[in-house]
């Protein structure tokens, strides 16, 4: 809603730029009287808006003579001119408004459901098809675009100006997507560990199992799932994987200091030191998940794990609530 707001407040702002061109014209007014702007804009913004889609404009219907506000003498258009000028011109703007709308529409309903899909399976690859995704849907709403414009004779910036607006809406569309699974990310990397861990014991059910090779694919695959919300990366660049693994895995005695060199300057939906504590606060989570499955020797293992990434994650608080006490001076408690 706040999207299609914000592009009346635009279509108004140029509406109202273009009511006071016409006020300029309609008279000379070199002895510096004449009739006032304001009355004018009651002369013409008798009704609706353009933006009222539910409004059909009628430019052959009759102009109504209420006030006298234009000077019979150094006219250059008359009032009924003006208001004849006026409602044509609002219905343009009104046919223009109720294309851009449809067609931003549709590409927002092409792109939402699976860029949502793509972020959630969460492969190496995703940002890259996402991309793909957009590049080809928004090409297909501007062919569409282009063609319903020809009929509405705009000069060719004012329909450039248009498709650059419809490009980036596509990409907000994109980046909107992409903050909702952000929030989320916590919640469904727990859910999807469950369901991975459970699926794999059941399939070596009939064979030794290896709980050690379950834990870290199940754990590999949430990692992704992070890297793959933690930025976006629509510009092709940014951390890889590799990198991400290294600032999660990289012991209880790191201190983070290659935010730069990880994750995008921008696009950034989740800071590194944020990665890390929803990181080690998921392993905690998983731990009554995996211990139970564990024998003797892969429980000391994995027990050696956790004892560092508990480490880890209380120096982490520390130096957070640090950060916010010398900050704001006001102490932050976990």
């Amino acid at each position: 809603m706040s999207i299609v707001r914000n592009r009346k407040e635009y279509i108004q702002a140029i509406a109202d730029e273009c009511m006071m061109m016409l006020w300029i014209i309609s008279e000379i007014r070199l002895d510096g009287d004449g009739d006032t702007f304001e009355n004018f804009r009651s002369l013409l913004d008798e009704g609706p808006r353009a933006t009222d889609r539910s409004y059909h404009f009628d430019p052959l219907a009759s102009i109504s003579h209420k006030k006298v506000l234009i000077l019979k003498a150094g006219t250059l258009i008359s009032s009924d001119k003006c208001k004849l000028l006026w409602s044509q011109f609002m219905v343009h703007v009104d046919s223009i408004v109720t294309l851009v709308l449809d067609v931003e529409g549709k590409l927002t309903r092409t792109l939402g459901e699976p860029v949502k899909e793509f972020l959630r399976s969460a492969r190496d690859n995703t940002w890259a098809t996402i991309k793909m995704l957009l590049v080809t849907e928004t090409i297909a709403a501007a062919s569409y675009l282009q063609y319903g414009l020809l009929d509405l004779v705009l000069d060719e910036g004012a329909v450039k100006e248009l498709l650059s607006r419809l490009k980036n809406h596509g990409r907000n569309v994109v980046e909107s997507k992409a903050k909702e699974e952000a929030a989320t990310i916590s919640m469904r990397m727990k859910d999807r560990f469950t369901k991975l861990f459970n699926t794999y014991l059941s399939r070596e059910q009939k064979r030794k199992i290896d709980v050690q090779a379950i834990v870290q694919s199940a754990l590999d695959e949430c990692m992704l799932m992070l890297w793959v919300i933690s930025a976006i990366r629509l510009d092709g660049d940014g951390d890889t994987i590799e990198n991400f693994r290294y600032l999660l895995d990289d012991g209880p005695l790191a201190y983070i200091s290659r935010e730069e060199e990880l994750i995008l300057r921008a696009g950034t939906l989740i800071s590194p030191d944020k990665c890390k504590l929803i990181w080690y606060l998921f392993m905690v989570e998983v731990d009554p998940i995996v211990k139970p499955a564990l024998d003797a020797q892969e429980a000391y293992k994995w027990n050696k794990r956790m004892s560092g990434i508990q480490i880890a994650l209380l120096a982490l608080r520390v130096a957070t609530s640090t950060l916010i006490f010398v900050t704001t001076g006001v102490p932050v408690f976990f």
